[in-house]
């Protein structure tokens, strides 16, 4: 699959005029080195990489700018395997013996070259054959010629080369995240690519140039490109590798074409009983084509599997239902016979085979493959075993597995699934006996569940409360006590509801627990109590509170799906509202940077990390960018919101509009963002609102100053200091006067906004109205 030629045993497209300005530009430190030792006369160079890495394309971008620049002119020969050297020397077979098959090939090289220099690029050298390396050594070795050569592997003719002390060799890396960001966006024809689809990307085909590139014009024949002011990326959900890079591979045998099936659907493949299933000799040859390679875990499993990723997602996406259902069942029945010697792993492979194949499996056994996914990132398969799992004869396992599932339904957005757990969830609450039978830590989370994932309670807090308060009685007639698992819940309502004072007092009461059963029950609580905190101007106690729940959950393996990762988002809001840049940079790039699969998937739904990105690019003063980063959250949020995301998202949209004067957008844009969606928007209602103010500003709204004073208003009633300090800041502005009342608030929440930030506001308000500090 190198860039430049088609051939049966290596294809790949001959490069556009575009995807040939855009390698080059990304690639310009790489000719520049194969340029300077080709610049030498009689000089070789080895150009070693993997395939697809764009060694003949850099050979040759070379080699034009050296007969650009040069004085005197080149004569080139393209060789793509020996016979075309022969050619080259008119020659239809080698002579007799190496050393007269070189001379003869050597006269006529340089007779056609008339006088001209001669440069000969020799591609997959390390597939010569015994005899043709020795000529091609033997070449070498007179220096009368200068040679670029490719290889894959340092074997066969790379091997020898290599051992010539004059040979100049050259390893050609796989492109990194930021030169993949580079090729994408000249072929996209845009200033840059948004960071999801570049590193996607860049993980799926691993750095290869030519499976990029493959990916990018497929996208873009698609049509399924987002472009805004200079950026572009492609949705997740219109992700999908073309049939290119199955048909790219040339002509497989049917045999082969079973085998890399059978690869792709069971990776990463490393039990001997799947191995069984293949044909060795079809193997060797995928093998020996690097189709397949083994690669070894860091815990020194080895298993099989495909080149590139990518290669094993587009095999996937185009195999038929049925095809899957056969090789499903096929995996299945292989790994069954070493059912007595399966590992945990290896049982939870066998759940998944056997789900896919629509077997009858043990309800134990889909209980386990459960607990043993807890961590994938493929949430919406986990819920599928999970809901199964729900029939568990022991009831506090078909609890977990009820609890799970709600959870992972609402997250995901699946409301058949969610109503399916709902229900099963409400049987075992309305049966008093079975509810008994229960520990009180699984009730209390099953009733939580109940009343915090319903769809139908969500708008109707005050019910969802009074539910809280029934619950509390019963269990206080049995003689349990659980006033902190109360307090957890009905702090959450309350705070997914605006009602962010009555939360904050309810949250104060969250001591910190004596036994860990007790710290499980209340962990998703401390989140919440945390976030609470950014808009009182405590930052530093949000931040400690924060990452105090998120050891919590991590300690208990508590499901992130459950927050969201609002853990994450508090401690970078506290750095971003405090002004501490730096840390808020970090915090915002830990929003995405983990290596756990079922995080990686929380953050690419939840939306708290473009919310993070755009509110930083905001306060950085790049409107475009988030304007960009904002209009790109609110297409992801119109599939599946499951935090309540869009109106922050709205505000921070409008104000980007307005700052860059569109003005009837960003007036669209702001009545979006007025609108009550119970989730994390309401819950942040102080800084949706700071946002809508400065919004309200850029538009020259005349009714600005009362709408400042409105919202000074509404944080003190509920006491959120640092909002209400930035409404009088307005207030100041637009009136340059403050009554003395106003000013003694003012010095007053300054005090109570941890610093600098609550100083550097009243100074600011100490500017603008001369009133004395």
């Amino acid at each position: 699959m190198d860039l430049t030629k088609r051939n049966t045993t290596d294809p790949g497209e001959d490069l556009s005029p575009a995807l040939r300005v855009a390698f080059l530009s990304i690639s310009h430190v790489r000719v520049q080195q194969v340029l300077n030792c080709l610049a030498r006369p009689g000089s070789t160079t080895l150009l070693v990489g993997e395939t697809g890495c764009g060694k003949a394309y850099l050979a040759q971008s070379a080699a034009q700018t050296l007969t650009t620049d040069a004085s005197a002119p080149v004569y080139e020969v393209i060789a793509e395997n020996f016979d075309d050297l022969l050619a080259a020397g008119h020659l239809s077979q080698p002579l007799a013996t190496p050393q007269h098959t070189a001379e003869h090939l050597l006269d006529a090289l340089l007779t056609h070259a008339a006088g001209r220099s001669v440069i000969v690029f020799a591609l997959h050298i390390d597939r010569y054959e015994y005899a043709a390396t020795a000529v091609l050594e033997l070449l070498v070795r007179n220096r009368q010629l200068r040679f670029v050569c490719t290889a894959t592997q340092i074997v066969g003719a790379a091997d020898r080369l290599i051992r010539d002390p004059s040979v100049h060799q050259i390893a050609v890396a796989p492109l990194t995240a930021e030169e993949c960001g580079a090729l994408l966006a000249r072929l996209f024809e845009v200033d840059h690519v948004a960071d999801h689809t570049r590193n996607d990307w860049h993980a799926s085909t691993r750095g290869n140039p030519h499976a990029l590139a493959t990916l990018a014009l497929a996208a873009i024949r698609r049509g399924v490109v987002r472009r805004a002011r200079r950026m572009a990326w492609v949705s997740r959900a219109d992700y999908h590798p073309p049939i290119d890079f199955v048909t790219q591979l040339g002509e497989l045998s049917d045999i082969e074409g079973r085998t890399l099936e059978v690869v792709a659907f069971a990776t990463p493949m490393h039990e001997p009983a799947l191995y069984h299933l293949l044909d060795s000799a079809a193997v060797n040859s995928l093998m020996a084509r690097q189709i397949l390679t083994v690669r070894t875990t860091s815990e020194g499993m080895s298993f099989l599997t495909t080149q590139l990723p990518v290669l094993t997602e587009a095999v996937l996406a185009h195999l038929s239902p049925v095809r899957r259902t056969e090789l499903a069942n096929l995996c299945f029945d292989a790994l069954l016979t070493e059912d007595d010697t399966l590992t945990s792993a290896n049982r939870l492979r066998l759940v998944k085979f056997g789900v896919q194949a629509g077997r009858e499996l043990p309800v134990d056994w889909l209980w386990q493959g459960m607990r043993a996914m807890r961590q994938s990132g493929d949430l919406r398969f986990v819920l599928q075993i999970t809901l199964a799992a729900m029939r568990h004869e022991n009831s506090e396992h078909a609890a977990e597995a009820m609890m799970r599932a709600a959870d992972l339904a609402s997250f995901v957005n699946d409301q058949p699934a969610l109503d399916e757990a709902l229900a099963a969830i409400s049987e075992v609450t309305s049966n008093e006996t079975r509810l008994d039978a229960l520990p009180f830590g699984t009730q209390y989370a099953l009733v939580s569940h109940a009343l915090c994932l319903n769809p139908a309670l969500r708008v109707q807090p005050d019910f969802t409360l009074t539910e809280f308060d029934l619950w509390h009685d019963y269990w206080q007639a049995k003689g349990i006590s659980a006033p902190q698992h109360m307090i957890s819940c009905r702090m959450r309502t309350l705070a997914l509801h605006g009602r962010v004072h009555e939360a904050h007092k309810t949250g104060k009461e969250l001591a910190l627990a004596r036994t860990l059963d007790t710290e499980r029950l209340s962990a998703i609580g401390r989140a919440y109590q945390a976030v609470l905190h950014v808009q009182r101007g405590e930052f530093q106690l949000a931040i400690t509170q924060a990452e105090q729940a998120r050891k919590l959950m991590l300690l208990h393996d508590i499901s992130p799906t459950l927050s969201g990762d609002l853990e994450g988002l508090t401690v970078f809001l506290a750095h971003w509202a405090r002004g501490t840049t730096l840390s808020a940079r970090e915090a915002a790039q830990a929003l995405t940077a983990t290596e756990r699969p079922d995080l990686a998937a929380v953050h690419a739904q939840s939306g708290f990390a473009d919310l993070a990105i755009s509110l930083f690019s905001a306060q950085e003063g790049r409107w475009y960018d988030t304007l960009d980063t904002a209009e790109r959250l609110l297409e992801a949020l119109k599939l599946n919101d499951p935090f309540g995301v869009a109106p922050f998202a709205h505000a921070i949209s409008a104000l980007a509009n307005a700052a860059l004067g569109f003005d009837e957008r960003a007036r669209e844009e702001l009545r979006l963002s007025e609108q009550t969606v119970p989730g994390v928007s309401l819950m942040l209602n102080g800084l949706v609102s700071i946002a809508q103010l400065r919004t309200k500003h850029w538009l020259r709204d005349p009714d600005l100053t009362a709408h400042a004073v409105s919202l000074a208003a509404w944080a003190k009633d509920e006491h959120l200091a640092l909002i209400e300090l930035k409404a009088i800041d307005v207030i100041a502005y637009q009136t340059s006067q403050l009554s003395p009342e106003q000013f003694t608030r003012a010095q007053h929440l300054a005090k109570r906004v941890d610093p600098p930030i609550g100083s550097a506001i009243l100074a600011h308000i100490h500017a603008l109205t001369n009133n004395p500090i």
